[in-house]
């Protein structure tokens, strides 16, 4: 064999095990993605979730960061802010959103102060602190009223927000 040949081979085998390595990641990738979504349908199955009306849910509204109450976040009733806030996101969607579909309904955490709620136009954020939980309409529907079973599912899904994050949480590991 001569050293052109040898060194030729060398440089296709190498791409060649190159390309089915990073099939193998992909393929792995995809694999885990699904068990993760198999695991979290079969939690929120075993906690009596409807997972249809969560599905449905997720075209219409969006919910960031985690809706369990932090320390700090009393809104003087004894009720949490982002609990609050979940609740004035369920009042909006009663009415097909008015307000959601101009700003989000967020809470923040500024320093030692806890969490404050500060909701916002889509696109902007507090001017201290960072949002540290938000509720608001996904883009697709903010141009048309949401449907009757829309509205159910996503108030079904703000309803059950803790048990459907924590299920999530737990399929997620």
């Amino acid at each position: 064999m001569k050293l052109t040949d040898a060194f030729k081979e060398l440089a296709e085998l190498t791409l060649v095990k190159q390309r089915m390595i990073e099939r193998h990641k992909e393929e792995s990738q995809e694999i885990g993605e699904k068990i993760r979504l198999l695991t979290i349908f079969l939690k929120m199955t075993s906690a009596g979730l409807d997972v249809e009306k969560v599905r449905v849910a997720k075209t219409v509204i969006y919910v960031q960061g985690i809706a369990a109450n932090s320390k700090g976040g009393d809104n003087g009733t004894g009720e949490g802010v982002r609990t609050e806030a979940v609740n004035d996101a369920i009042q909006d969607l009663i009415k097909n959103c008015p307000y959601m579909r101009n700003q989000y309904i967020g809470v923040k955490n500024y320093v030692h102060f806890g969490d404050q709620r500060e909701d916002h136009k889509y696109g902007y954020g507090p001017k201290y602190g960072s949002t540290v939980f938000s509720i608001g309409l996904k883009q697709e529907v903010m141009d048309r009223p949401l449907t009757d079973e829309e509205i159910e599912a996503a108030i079904y899904y703000l309803n059950s927000i803790r048990i459907i994050q924590s299920t999530e949480m737990a399929g997620a590991k």
